[in-house]
């Protein structure tokens, strides 16, 4: 229980435009469609960069979590991050990858978004290594999309299906 004497943050920054929350809902959505790629164009990315300096994430120290539990013991983990899930972190993906397939930096793209993805691992949490396999995954289809392309991807590797599906039976 939290009342009004401990930390609340008023918005998170992971939330995403309903706008584009909707769009990532729609049945027939593409993101790997190069016409939806203005999408990202409505978000600021420039996080994915930040993701270097981190060599682990633990939720509880190495986190905005952990400011806030220095802060208050109280705070209520459930507070901090009410709204995230797991699609919060495809969704991000996604945009990033749409952004580099559309800038032609694949290599780029696929080095924030494995960051992101081994960043989620090291937190050594169920739900969220299966995050990152499914992020791995996302790597695939978009590296596939820009082969398909005729996008500079030479050098450029990322996991395949038969390792993602085996990743999938280990969780």
């Amino acid at each position: 229980y939290l009342d009004d004497n401990h930390i609340k943050p008023k918005t998170n920054f992971l939330d995403l435009p309903d706008s584009t929350i909707q769009k990532f809902k729609e049945e027939k959505f593409d993101w790997l469609d190069p016409k939806n790629a203005g999408l990202a164009a409505k978000v600021n990315l420039s996080w994915f960069k930040k993701l270097a300096d981190f060599d682990y994430w633990d939720f509880e120290t190495q986190s905005p979590l952990g400011d806030m539990l220095a802060k208050d013991p109280l705070y209520n983990f459930m507070a901090f991050m009410p709204s995230v899930t797991q699609s919060h972190f495809f969704e991000w993906s996604k945009l990033r990858l749409m952004t580099a397939l559309k800038q032609n930096k694949m290599k780029e793209g696929l080095a924030d978004t494995q960051n992101l993805a081994r960043l989620l691992y090291s937190t050594e949490d169920f739900i969220h290594s299966m995050a990152a396999a499914r992020i791995l995954d996302l790597n695939r289809e978009a590296l596939d999309k820009a082969k398909l392309s005729k996008k500079n991807v030479k050098g450029l590797t990322s996991i395949t299906k038969e390792q993602y599906n085996s990743l999938r039976r280990l969780f």
